[in-house]
């Protein structure tokens, strides 16, 4: 995973948030928040990996831990903060969704060059030119380029691989009606049951067309995160897992 190399900085509400604090403490307060979307996970509430951290001793870090409690979510043994959980989220669903667009952007011009060299033959050789044929061929390569490059992006992204082939045949059906990139930007933000066994075949996801389907609230199920902290730290295995 990679994360853009800035964060959003809400100036008005730093200001607001952090007045009255310390300048030591609000110094802190911003590393903490810069390291964080650095390393991409929250740090863990352990006194001495903290002072090294910011290059505190032990005794100046405790009291600056006490001016730092109200903007971190202590109770899973590290400092987390919803609103830069949010933006790492974000972050990772921008770079996600420009790496999709880049290769199915390459795929949509490699079509487009092929399209091109057969109507410049119909325009250079004539009516003899054996046309029908040329553009069968490119018709067949075109759903070959589907299969080969488009399926692949799909199937790394699923969470289940299971019944490849039969999901293959799917998605060959799928594009018919719908683009790759309506049924790939679908399923990023595809709510799935956190029970593994509760996630359908990939074939019957696509068949049903789910990608459309409303967001399912999982929130009672015992297996679902029951925190912010739990529900990002999901969502990044998730992802880091298929890529």
């Amino acid at each position: 995973m990679s994360t853009l190399p800035y964060f959003k900085f809400y100036t008005n509400d730093w200001l607001v948030d952090t007045a009255t604090i310390s300048p030591t403490a609000k110094g802190c307060y911003i590393d903490i928040l810069a390291h964080t979307w650095s390393k991409k996970s929250f740090f863990r509430d352990n006194d001495t990996e903290m002072a090294r951290l910011l290059r505190l001793t032990k005794g100046q870090w405790k009291k600056v831990k006490i001016e730092l409690e109200q903007y971190f979510d202590l109770k899973n043994g590290t400092f987390f903060n919803k609103r830069l959980a949010k933006e790492l989220q974000e972050s990772e669903e921008k770079r996600e969704k420009n790496k999709l667009n880049a290769s199915l952007g390459g795929i949509a011009k490699s079509l487009k060059r092929k399209e091109t060299a057969v109507a410049n033959g119909k325009r250079t050789l004539g009516k003899n030119l054996p046309i029908l044929e040329s553009e069968l061929e490119l018709e067949l390569e075109r759903k070959e380029i589907y299969k080969e490059k488009c399926f692949e992006e799909f199937w790394n992204q699923y969470p289940r691989k299971v019944s490849k082939k039969a999901s293959e045949k799917a998605y060959l059906k799928a594009i018919q009606k719908f683009t790759p990139q309506e049924i790939l930007h679908g399923l990023m933000k595809y709510n799935f049951n956190p029970d593994p066994k509760m996630i359908p075949h990939a074939s019957t996801w696509l068949n049903g067309e789910r990608w459309n389907d409303e967001p399912t609230d999982y929130a009672t199920n015992s297996n679902q995160s029951s925190n912010a902290a739990e529900a990002y730290r999901d969502f990044v295995s998730r992802r880091e897992a298929v890529s």
